[in-house]
């Protein structure tokens, strides 16, 4: 099951050799598509500034296979005209701070992350990482 996130989801976005996030969310989901590489000129319109997620999901890790906290964000951009693309080359930190039953939150990059974008433009940022 998914919830939506309500409060409280941070999430950082950069390339993965980068020491700081280049993104911090909190309460959305925000997306940096500067972290896919080889867009060809005329993307900056979609790669100038980070943008809030139309849907954010979050999964706390009693509900999730296996324990992991696991994050879902979808947006649909208008006008996105540069085919299919997609990275992992990013940090995606999650919090399980919001999910019920945590006494002791943490905050940890996740071991498992997707930024994808179709051809119709529909984005899909999926991280996951380990509870505790």
């Amino acid at each position: 099951m998914w919830l939506l996130v309500p409060l409280g989801l941070i999430l950082a976005t950069s390339p993965a050799s980068a020491q700081a996030p280049a993104v911090t969310v909190f309460p959305e989901c925000e997306i940096d598509l500067s972290v896919i590489s080889g867009l060809p000129a005329g993307a900056e319109e979609f790669t100038g500034s980070s943008f809030v997620a139309d849907t954010a999901e979050l999964r706390c890790p009693g509900s999730a296979p296996g324990g992991a906290l696991q994050l879902r964000c979808t947006e649909q951009l208008v006008g996105w005209t540069f085919g299919s693309r997609s990275t992992r080359d990013f940090r995606c930190e999650l919090t399980d701070q919001d999910c019920p039953g945590i006494t002791n939150p943490s905050t940890a990059d996740a071991n498992n992350r997707s930024l994808t974008v179709s051809a119709d433009g529909l984005v899909e940022l999926f991280c996951t990482r380990p509870s505790g």
